[in-house]
C-alpha cells in the first residue's frame, strides 16, 4: 500500500511566529514621516512583512488653547391645515315666461364650480353653458334633441325638472366660465315647460372650485 506523504510544514516558515517578546524594530527618523522603516517591519522569525499603520494624531491636552464648538442646527415643522371650500347657494329668477317660451341670462358663481343641486320654481328646462356664444348657437335646440356627441359645446348641464320636487342633484358635474379673460359668469337658459305663464326661479348650489 503506498504511503501518503506527510504535509510539509514550510507554510508555517511564512507566518510569523509572534511571542510576548517579539516585537518590531521601529527606528525613529526625526523629520520624516512617513517612512518606509517605520511603516514596513518584519517580525522575528518571519518572512512576510508587517504593516503598521501611523497612529492618530494625540488629543490635546485641556488649557492649551485648543477649543472644539459644537453647532445644532434646530429645525421646527409647522402643520397647517388647508381650508376646505364650502358651498353655496345662487339664485336667477326669470320674467314672466309664457308655456314654451326661453329666456337667456347669467348667474355669478367663480370661474371653476362643482355642482351639487339645481331646484326650480316652476316647470322648466334650464341649461347652464360655459361662454355666451354656445348659449345663443344652443337656443333652438329642441328639448327632446341632445347635445351632438364628440362636438365641443360648451354645454354642461341641459336638465329638465316637469315632476315634483322639481330639483336635480348633481352626480360630480363641474363646470367652468371659458370666457378670455376668464371670468365668474355662467350662462343659464329658462325654459318654461309648464302649462302656466310665470316667472321661474333657478336655485343653484355648488361648490367654488376657482376665485
Amino acid at each position: 500500500m503506498p504511503q501518503i506523504p506527510p504535509v510539509s510544514s514550510e507554510a508555517e516558515s511564512l507566518l510569523p511566529r509572534r511571542s510576548v517578546i517579539q516585537v518590531c524594530s521601529l527606528p525613529y527618523i526625526p523629520g520624516i514621516f512617513p517612512s518606509t522603516n517605520n511603516i514596513i517591519d518584519f517580525h522575528l522569525g518571519g518572512k512576510i512583512p508587517q504593516f503598521r499603520a501611523p497612529l492618530p494624531a494625540q488629543t490635546p491636552a485641556q488649557g492649551t488653547g485648543m477649543s472644539t464648538t459644537k453647532t445644532v442646527i434646530a429645525s421646527t415643522a409647522s402643520a397647517s391645515t388647508a381650508t376646505l371650500p364650502q358651498s353655496q347657494v345662487a339664485s336667477i329668477t326669470s320674467p314672466v315666461l309664457n308655456p314654451g317660451n326661453a329666456f337667456a341670462g347669467i348667474v355669478l358663481l367663480s370661474k371653476s364650480n362643482l355642482f351639487l343641486q339645481l331646484a326650480a320654481s316652476a316647470p322648466a328646462r334650464i341649461r347652464l353653458y360655459s361662454t355666451a356664444n354656445a348659449q345663443s348657437s344652443d337656443l333652438s335646440r329642441s328639448l327632446s334633441l341632445p347635445p351632438g356627441l364628440g362636438t365641443v359645446q360648451g354645454i354642461f348641464s341641459d336638465i329638465q325638472l316637469d315632476t315634483v320636487p322639481l330639483l336635480w342633484k348633481y352626480s360630480e358635474t363641474v363646470g367652468s366660465n371659458m370666457d378670455t379673460p376668464q371670468s365668474n359668469t355662467i350662462y343659464i337658459t329658462f325654459n318654461n315647460i309648464g302649462v302656466a305663464s310665470t316667472a321661474i326661479t333657478a336655485t343653484i348650489t355648488y361648490v367654488p372650485l376657482q376665485s
